[in-house]
């Protein structure tokens, strides 16, 4: 591995992305990368656009390199779209009345956004009700922070007894119960109580069907 190759790889880790990541940054692709990080390319029309997206300096990235200057990409504090692995995992649904049932173990894994990156747990779960129609469709993919607090007026992912699940807005919280308003069952709060909903994850977006 080159000097430079290692300088390039150690930073790309340091800011926690993947080789295919930088690919998609900078325009190239994941086999340029991989060769510039050991050494097998060390000249190439993508390396001021690495430096660049990297914040590192190259003989090829100052003025008067032999390599060519491109136009800057993001700057490394940039939070892609996306991750760069299709890692997180998607639970599937049945419809069970208003709300439904999870499946134990992940049927596929997606793309993860940006908001998930680093969060542990972090899942999706195949929406199957249409009890929160249009805001969550049947098909779509809710994305779940296990570990943000649940907070009035925003989207709720309610964990019960046996792998129950329900999906709506949540208007109230009390001791006892939690209340959500889902857009499909009209204007009235419907109430949940904790004692067998006893887990509230908020939503944080949606992939959609």
């Amino acid at each position: 591995m080159s000097e430079l190759g290692e300088k390039i790889r150690r930073r790309r880790k340091e800011l926690g992305m993947s080789q295919q990541a930088l690919a998609r940054a900078v325009g190239s692709h994941l086999q340029t990368i991989d060769k510039i990080e050991r050494g097998q390319i060390k000249f190439s029309r993508y390396m001021s656009r690495i430096a660049t997206h990297l914040g590192i300096v190259t003989e090829q990235s100052l003025p008067g390199g032999s390599g060519p200057v491109l136009p800057p990409a993001s700057p490394p504090s940039a939070i892609p779209l996306f991750a760069d692995e299709r890692d997180l995992p998607v639970h599937g649904s049945e419809r069970v009345g208003w709300d439904m049932m999870l499946t134990a173990e992940p049927i596929s894994y997606t793309l993860r956004p940006a908001p998930l990156k680093s969060v542990k747990d972090a899942y999706g779960v195949l929406v199957s009700t249409t009890a929160h129609e249009p805001a969550f469709e049947v098909g779509d993919t809710a994305l779940i922070h296990p570990h943000m607090p649940p907070e009035l007026g925003k989207d709720v992912l309610l964990i019960g007894d046996g792998a129950a699940a329900a999906i709506g807005r949540l208007v109230g919280n009390s001791d006892r119960a939690w209340q959500l308003r889902q857009w499909n069952r009209g204007p009235k709060p419907v109430s949940y109580d904790k004692a067998r909903w006893p887990r509230c994850q908020r939503v944080i977006g949606k992939y959609s069907r």
